[in-house]
């Protein structure tokens, strides 16, 4: 398919997920005791989950991991 279409599709995708894992991560904070939550996420999904309309979405989940790893990402995106 067209790259740009292709592109806007995974941007969709990696949307979705990040709102799935928020909101899972929010109700485990609910839980007795709370679990301990990971995020693992490689460089091609933090490109997209970067992006100004969906940053805000992955601090959030960011927020309620007690460890994050980011996996093949460029200088630029460590930089980020």
């Amino acid at each position: 398919g067209d790259p740009v279409e292709t592109a806007r599709a995974i941007k969709d995708l990696v949307k979705q997920e990040l709102r799935r894992c928020t909101d899972e991560a929010e109700r485990s904070l609910h839980m007795t005791p709370a679990p301990k939550l990971a995020l693992v996420i490689d460089g091609k999904c933090l490109m997209y989950a970067l992006d100004p309309q969906l940053r805000g979405n992955l601090l959030r989940l960011s927020l309620n991991c007690s460890s994050v790893v980011c996996c093949r990402v460029s200088p630029l995106q460590k930089a980020q």
